[in-house]
């Protein structure tokens, strides 16, 4: 009996043993990663990004472009902004048409990145008005990653020119990516007049809040990681953090100048409504009679 005993408390220590050699090796494997991490943490340098960079709206009406700079030294770029109800992005039109060019040229690199990406918190209902929109803002976000053999690309002379400016910390790409707006509320107090009805004169100003540009710097050793944010400015050279959201309804047809980030969207005339389809009715009867009359005619 005391034998077995012994044995038991053998086999026990052993197995204690066993288990405290383990967690030693995982505090002091542990210990040494985080050294090794620290180690590269503090040897990293942070990128000083001297420059703002900018971003507002080109075009008009309801088909338009959305312009946004960023540091060609980021080797991943995110893009976030609170959209407004007014404006919507087609997501496959977008994925398909957008373009990368380098700032103050008209080239284009897009070829140096992935495929750009969008998500958003609510799904774009393209065919939707305003009033039928079930959310006030819409958060979206576009990211988009430059290719590891866009540096050994010389082909055409571009690839060339961004590694030179990927070394720079002022140097800037812009995306240009295709925007719409909704048809906005209707205005019920102008009086229907065909001036008022094609002129465009009523109008609802909207506008982007902020736009946030955040990018991972990769050191050509692959070893130093670093979480960078652009300082951001809508081209009127307002601070994106300062920008206030309401929008300033205009009815009067006293239309300001939209800035970069704003936009006068075209608003229906309500007293126009019994007109239009008056006017649809009386063609599609003239059509109706005319196809009848060439019948009988025949």
């Amino acid at each position: 009996m005391f034998t077995s005993t012994a044995a038991y408390c053998g086999s026990a220590g052993s197995r204690l043993f066993v288990v405290a050699l383990l967690l030693a090796f995982c505090v002091v494997t542990g210990t040494t990663v985080a050294d090794e991490r620290e180690t590269v943490n503090s040897s990293c340098e942070n990128p000083s990004l001297h420059d703002t960079h900018h971003w507002g709206f080109l075009g008009g009406g309801y088909h338009m472009q959305l312009e946004v700079e960023f540091p060609l030294i980021f080797n991943s770029v995110d893009i976030s902004l609170d959209l407004p109800r007014t404006f919507f992005f087609d997501a496959a039109e977008l994925e398909q048409l957008y373009s990368i060019k380098l700032q103050g040229s008209k080239e284009d690199i897009t070829w140096a990145y992935q495929p750009l990406r969008i998500s958003s918190d609510y799904f774009f209902d393209i065919e939707a008005p305003v009033f039928h929109v079930g959310y006030e803002v819409n958060r979206v976000n576009i990211t988009f990653e430059r290719l590891p053999s866009a540096s050994r690309r010389y082909s055409n002379g571009s690839a060339a020119a961004i590694d030179i400016f990927a070394s720079a910390d002022d140097a800037r790409g812009r995306l240009l990516v295709p925007i719409h707006a909704r048809y906005e509320e209707v205005d019920s107090t102008t009086p229907f007049s065909l001036q008022a009805f094609f002129s465009r004169n009523t109008s609802v100003r909207r506008c982007i809040p902020s736009i946030t540009v955040r990018g991972v710097v990769v050191d050509r050793g692959g070893r130093c990681v670093k979480f960078v944010s652009a300082l951001m400015k809508r081209y009127d050279d307002a601070l994106t953090s300062s920008l206030t959201s309401p929008p300033v309804s205009v009815l009067d047809g006293n239309i300001p100048e939209p800035s970069p980030g704003c936009r006068n969207v075209p608003v229906g005339l309500l007293s126009s409504l019994r007109v239009v389809y008056t006017t649809v009715v009386a063609l599609q009867c003239i059509g109706a009679a005319i196809v009848i009359l060439s019948l009988l005619l025949l």
